[in-house]
């Protein structure tokens, strides 16, 4: 019997909720881990910002103002502690993989692998994290990207509220931006692939494609960044943000050292490990891709 027959909505429902609980326990499991290193950092930071210090003025990092803004939102919240900061990097990052799941039953042809991604998503992330990685900067955007990947899904199936989906997805973008600027073109090679499998019917004028596309997920990113950008120019932090953003990296690049291949190997095998359970899916996606591939070509 193929196992699309016997993942029934039962069967389904069953594996989805093992799925979720396995993931909640992954993370609660993690609440205690201890803060090191940047996590610290940004945690002296968010102390210091709560009491008063304007950020790039009296504290000062290289990092994007996301990150720090995270750990002051967390400790208001739920205390300025390790506990505090992880237990809002939980809530986060359920609800990464809640919107991961809700667009993956949307845009998925077989619901069993849609209720497979909490713990291909957060769950694994947990598994493979240790206390340096945890509430870092490269975790903590999943849930702007899953934004991202959920307003695309529901533009493609909800094509006379797409502008409105572009405007959430452009806030998320500018989310993402505010995490970590370079991660920004992620959002954007995600927007470009939304936009050439858009089905509008006749060729898309760029008219058309300004005012119902690109101009509503402008604005969705703008409504988001305007806010922290007016407030560094109201504490006259705006020069000192605009250095650390644009100026600072070119200098520091130039400041290090070439390291040996083996320090990426080293780096970059923990984010295959992680990928690897998720490439199972992979033959899939493939072809539910062939399904869409004629629509992508008269798209193009």
């Amino acid at each position: 019997m193929a196992l699309t027959q016997l993942a029934g909505p039962t069967a389904t429902r069953a594996l989805a909720a093992t799925c979720w609980a396995a993931t909640l326990l992954l993370g609660l499991l993690h609440l205690p881990y201890p803060l090191n290193g940047d996590q610290a950092l940004f945690l002296h930071m968010a102390q210091a910002m709560d009491r008063g210090a304007v950020l790039y003025l009296d504290v000062w990092d290289n990092k994007q103002p996301g990150i720090i803004g995270f750990y002051w939102l967390a400790g208001r919240l739920f205390g300025f502690d390790a506990i505090g900061v992880h237990l809002a990097e939980w809530l986060w990052l359920m609800a990464a993989a809640g919107v991961m799941a809700w667009a993956a039953r949307r845009g998925l042809a077989q619901p069993w692998t849609a209720a497979l991604v909490p713990l291909l998503t957060a769950g694994l992330a947990y598994w493979c994290a240790g206390d340096w990685f945890l509430t870092q900067i490269e975790l903590l955007v999943s849930l702007p990207l899953a934004v991202c990947v959920m307003a695309g899904v529901a533009a493609q199936r909800q094509p006379s509220r797409a502008t409105t989906w572009h405007v959430v997805f452009g806030a998320a973008a500018g989310l993402v931006a505010l995490f970590k600027l370079v991660l920004g073109a992620l959002p954007a090679l995600m927007w470009l692939v939304l936009i050439a499998m858009t089905r509008e019917p006749g060729p898309i004028g760029w008219q058309r494609l300004l005012a119902r596309r690109l101009l509503p997920t402008a604005l969705g990113a703008a409504a988001v960044l305007a806010g922290p950008l007016a407030a560094f120019v109201a504490s006259g932090a705006w020069e000192a943000f605009a250095w650390t953003q644009f100026v600072y990296p070119g200098l520091a690049l130039r400041e290090i050292e070439a390291k040996p291949l083996r320090m990426l190997w080293r780096h970059g095998s923990w984010l295959l490990a992680m990928a690897l359970p998720a490439l199972a899916l992979l033959p899939i996606a493939l072809r539910d891709l062939r399904r869409e591939r004629l629509r992508l070509v008269e798209a193009l």
